[in-house]
């Protein structure tokens, strides 16, 4: 039985007209803190049951274009969960603004999602995950007709995908856990011998299957172990724990995408896309993928191409009939081909067909040599047409293009488009066009459009408790560095911004959407509108880096990004260059690093969050990464300990003149920063998640973290402690740190 939870926040849902705000405009509106960022709701499928969502557009129509199935998602930091519901439109309810059915809430206590993979199997059945209460993600179907909900499955280990065929057979991908060396007896009485390539998998084990996949029979309820690509392809390393694309329509087949140890030499001949031409120069082999197709029938595996497949970075398959996949954006091999169709087809993307039954890719046609990359596609059924959005070598999209097929030929339909093109097919069988609209300003809402008068209206506005909140408004912002590359971002200003005066300033690394309303900025582990809220310019970065990253260039051009930005808001008299602060996440932790030891800049307060610093400690710790020899130009050993010297955070961390407020997953994680802090009398404090996630989840850390930063940079860049009794012990942590602290380089040895 589903536990079903009512969310705490507000959620408005218009009728006939716009949603009016909650108060009046005279009303004073308050502040917004952490708890209220962590209640703002989230439309869409995040494409995951883990951290790592992929959310999706945001609503989806059932097969006969009559019903409308949305996931709405938001934390609730008093019951310590993340909660979501799916909300069901009938016609009726688009036509007099009645309300919609909620047929499934759940709430999730773990790192697990409450809801994801949301599908329609009818017009009348939907299917999704999700994980209630501290329980292990199942499945379930929904009966709209009967108003039931069933839970399919009784699964014992972790959920990671699922998909229904037609006849309802079940396919699932279930999470092998690792086995920890210390677990075994044998090797608790004997010793074991270690054979790991990094030391967090000499610690807890290694998986060479991350998943299981098991087909369970709808009729005999039979659960069958399908063959892995491994024992196929012996170079396999590991493979997506999900079918791309999903199911063919007849729930026969699957595609999958894995990754191989080893590459022909010829595939370093292709020129596209980016992001291969970079693996390839930084000798990533993890990026080295193939494409598989698993036969139900049979429940053997076959190599799809000898070409690198790209769907693990862009657009998945698209299965458009039983004997039809097309692969959008997609390489084509080099071997058999002559000289001109070779370099043609090194240089150019293209869209394939492929057909499961015979095992055969054939050509439809060439992407334009200036399309590095595909955003999305989009089959339309009724037109048999594939509208496909592509980009340049900056994830930028470029143009758009509509392919049509009209019995076994393929022909270009429009011209191309500059600028973004929309891929969605979002029209009711009622005429009315749906969409969800949301900008940098504004949260996402569920809008209607008549396709006849063209009129607008909000149909849900599930964040209705902000109209009563006092939001920093976001500006886009733009900067040129000494190498001429422009960087951009979004600058948050203090929601009670006063023109003329300076303040501190908190730099957010890591990425800037334009078009996309994020309170907390690229990530969940910061906290950009709870932190302009304490009068703070919050500056959330999109690092241009992508002609220099993975060289010894990338280093100089983020610290002068980083100091270019500095400039840009000193000149417009906004900031005080003296009370600026940095935070660091994933890929960016280095470049913070990196600019914390050798800036000229002041930096008054840091933070790392869940990173590391590609220091001499992070290279041994996973097993020599030869793209940190790249990125520094040298291996780390004898003579070359000179470049790493010249370049590497952690042989310089005399040179930090800031205070360090760290916290990992893993403890190991930016170990020597901590320790050589501390060894040299520097301000750092260190926190260690052992039950969280790279991008935090569970909403008890987001609390803890996300309010840490808050205190943290209010504390060092206006030297303003919250009165709560319960943070006491912080700020004497805090203050004992100030008065004691060295914060002045030296290469002596205190």
């Amino acid at each position: 039985m589903m536990l079903l939870l009512l969310a705490t926040a507000s959620v408005s849902i218009a009728s006939g007209r716009d949603a009016e705000p909650d108060l009046k405009e005279w009303l004073p509106r308050e502040l917004l803190g952490v708890e209220d960022m962590l209640q703002i709701a989230v439309i869409g499928d995040p494409k995951s049951l883990d951290w790592n969502e992929f959310t999706d557009a945001g609503f989806s129509i059932s097969p006969d274009r009559r019903r409308v199935a949305l996931i709405v998602r938001r934390g609730n930091p008093a019951q310590g969960t993340n909660d979501a519901e799916i909300l069901i439109y009938e016609d009726s309810n688009f036509r007099d603004g009645s309300a919609p059915r909620v047929v499934a809430r759940l709430a999730s206590s773990t790192n697990h999602q409450p809801i994801a993979f949301m599908r329609w199997l009818s017009a009348d059945t939907l299917a999704f995950a999700g994980s209630d209460g501290d329980a292990l993600p199942q499945v379930y179907r929904v009966d709209l007709a009967n108003r039931s909900t069933t839970r399919l499955t009784n699964l014992a280990s972790q959920l990671l995908w699922f998909d229904i065929s037609p006849r309802g057979d079940l396919v699932t991908f279930n999470e092998i856990p690792a086995s920890p060396p210390a677990q075994s007896p044998e090797c608790r009485r004997f010793g074991c011998r270690v054979s790991a390539e990094t030391v967090f998998s000499a610690r807890d084990g290694i998986t060479l299957e991350p998943a299981e996949v098991r087909i369970t029979s709808q009729s005999s309820r039979e659960a069958m172990p399908l063959a892995s690509p491994r024992a196929l392809h012996p170079e396999v390393t590991d493979c997506d724990t999900a079918f791309t694309g999903g199911l063919s329509p007849s729930g026969e087949f699957g595609l999958r995408w894995c990754r191989v140890s080893q590459w022909p030499e010829w595939w370093r001949d292709y020129r596209v896309p980016s992001v291969l031409v970079d693996a390839m120069r930084q000798r990533n082999q993890q990026a080295a993928v193939m494409l598989f197709l698993t036969d139900f029938r049979d429940g053997k595996t076959y190599l799809v191409s000898e070409a690198p497949a790209l769907f693990a970075w862009g657009t998945p398959a698209i299965w458009i009939d039983d004997k039809t996949a097309l692969f959008v954006g997609a390489l084509e091999p080099l071997t058999h081909a002559d000289p001109v169709e070779r370099k043609r087809r090194a240089e150019q993307l293209a869209i394939l067909s492929f057909n499961p039954y015979t095992r055969r890719i054939e050509h439809i046609a060439a992407l334009p040599k200036k399309s590095t990359g595909v955003k999305g596609a989009v089959w339309d059924a009724k037109h048999r047409s594939v509208k496909i959005e592509m980009a340049d070598a900056s994830g930028k999209a470029t143009a758009s293009q509509t392919y049509r097929q009209s019995k076994d030929q393929w022909k270009l339909s429009a011209r191309a488009s500059a600028g973004k093109a929309s891929v969605a097919d979002n029209l009711l069988a009622n005429g009315l066009n749906l969409d969800i609209e949301q900008s940098i300003n504004a949260s996402p809402k569920l809008v209607v459009r008549d396709s006849a008068t063209s009129k607008t209206r909000t149909v849900l506005d599930p964040n209705g408790f902000l109209a009563a909140k006092k939001l920093a408004h976001v500006e886009k912002v733009t900067w040129k560095l000494p190498s001429g590359t422009e960087w951009s971002g979004g600058l948050y200003y203090p929601p009670d911004y006063v023109p003329g005066r300076r303040y501190p300033l908190v730099i957010q690394t890591h990425g800037f959407s334009e078009n996309i309303f994020a309170p907390y900025g690229a990530t969940r582990n910061f906290a950009a509108q709870p932190i302009a809220a304490k009068g703070i310019f919050v500056l959330q970065v999109a690092e241009g880096i992508s002609k220099v990253v993975g060289t010894p260039l990338e280093w100089t051009e983020v610290q002068q990004g980083y100091e270019g930005a500095i400039d840009m808001l000193v000149k417009r008299e906004l900031i005080d260059p003296d009370r600026v602060g940095i935070i660091g996440w994933s890929r960016t932790g280095p470049h913070v690093g990196y600019t914390l030891t050798h800036s000229d800049y002041s930096f008054a307060a840091a933070a790392f969050t869940d990173t590391a610093d590609f220091g001499w400690w992070y290279y041994i710790a996973t097993g020599a990464d030869r793209a940190q020899e790249i990125g520094y130009g040298a291996v780390p050993l004898g003579e070359g300990l000179d470049d790493w010297q010249k370049f590497s955070p952690t042989f310089n961390l005399e040179r930090v003149r800031t205070p360090m407020l760290m916290w990992e997953v893993y403890v190991e994680g930016v170990w020597d920063w901590y320790v050589g802090l501390r060894r040299l009398k520097k301000p750092v404090e260190y926190w260690y998640l052992p039950d969280g996630t790279h991008e935090l989840f569970q909403i008890s850390q987001r609390l803890k973290t996300n309010q840490l930063l808050v205190d943290w940079f209010q504390f060092w860049l206006k030297n303003e402690e919250d009165s709560a009794s319960s943070k006491a012990d912080q700020y004497k942590r805090w203050r004992a740190m100030r008065s004691s602290a060295s914060l002045h380089g030296t290469s002596k040895v205190p």
